[in-house]
């Protein structure tokens, strides 16, 4: 089955197929503490290479037949006649591919997919140094989250959790972004990095995480025809610039007073102010407009934030914000938008 877990890990959470693969799922009461150690809790301790791809000639039962009539010829020839007669035999059952190449677990051998020789591999084992250098993390210093294989090892993934509280619009409760590394082996599909919501746990998050990047366009496909590594940069800049952008914005749109004139209570409303924005951002107005990752799209979330989430002591205060009175923060929102937006 394309959706069934070979093996995974998942820290605290119990995801819900548990009871479906049995031990092969490994819940942790805390992060792992290197990438190896996740790596094998996830089952991705081997990599895929390339191996020839050959073709049978001739079928098992004519292979079989053959080699007992040189077996039963044997007391007649000498040690190295009847090694060389097996020898030919197996040559001459067997064609390798000249335009293709197997590509196979690098434990069991089992067989992933038969790709061109213009194919580039890029393993299990790079999804640590992936994740680092789009982070800009110390090396075994990201959370990972989840990890684990799906369909014998064709399908992969490893999830990094961002440490980046995001208030949801609507019901206002927090959730925590992820990097997820996907790559299927399969050749269906390319090595991805994604910046995700989505809990990657089975077959149907793994796909989900998928049609999510679709749909916001924050994910980068390492392509299998060239130097990935040589791409890392590109990657980091595409996905993390526009997290960045924000987050400038954010730090002078809503400032933080200088240090030891900060309450707790302050340091507390001003990081909800900002998860509040960060909420808007997910709007019909902005997401749904097709803006986010504009200055256009800042604009519009600060003004949804000044408008209906900002306290006001009163009706009259909110109305003549919103209505009455032209609103300078807005402006400087404005202003901000455009300075970051200028600076990239």
């Amino acid at each position: 089955m394309a959706h069934e877990v070979e093996q995974m890990f998942s820290v605290r959470e119990m995801p819900w197929h548990k009871p479906l693969t049995g031990d092969r799922t490994t819940v942790t009461e805390d992060f792992p503490q290197t990438f190896e150690e996740a790596r094998k809790l996830a089952g991705l301790d081997w990599d895929p290479v390339a191996v020839p791809a050959v073709e049978r000639l001739i079928t098992v039962a004519e292979y079989r037949e053959q080699v007992v009539a040189i077996v039963q010829q044997a007391p007649a020839m000498t040690e190295d006649e009847t090694t060389e007669a097996l020898i030919t035999l197996y040559e001459r059952s067997l064609r390798t591919d000249k335009e293709f190449r197997r590509i196979a677990r690098s434990d069991n051998r089992g067989t992933l997919s038969y790709q061109r020789n213009s194919y580039n591999i890029i393993p299990n084992s790079a999804f640590g140094e992936i994740i680092d250098s789009i982070l800009e993390a110390e090396p075994d210093t990201v959370q990972l989250e989840t990890g684990g294989s799906l369909a014998e090892g064709r399908k992969v993934w490893m999830l990094a959790r961002i440490n980046e509280p995001v208030r949801l619009p609507g019901d206002g409760s927090y959730t925590f972004p992820y990097l997820g590394i996907t790559s299927s082996h399969d050749g269906q599909a390319s090595c991805a990095a994604r910046l995700t919501a989505v809990r990657i746990v089975c077959g149907n998050t793994f796909s989900a995480a998928e049609a999510e990047g679709e749909r916001t366009g924050a994910v980068y496909s390492f392509s299998h025809r060239g130097d990935w590594r040589s791409r890392m940069g590109e990657a980091r800049e595409a996905l993390i610039y526009a997290r960045e952008q924000t987050q400038q914005f954010l730090r002078e749109f809503i400032p933080t007073p200088p240090e030891g004139l900060i309450s707790d209570r302050v340091a507390k409303n001003i990081a909800e102010a900002r998860a509040a924005v960060l909420g808007f951002l997910g709007s019909e107005t902005v997401e749904g407009a097709g803006v986010r990752g504009t200055a256009y799209g800042l604009v519009q979330a600060a003004g949804e934030y000044l408008d209906h989430s900002r306290t006001a002591r009163t009706w009259e205060t909110r109305m003549n914000r919103s209505l009455l009175r032209p609103e300078p923060l807005k402006a400087k929102a404005a202003k901000l938008a455009l300075a970051v937006a200028s600076a990239s």
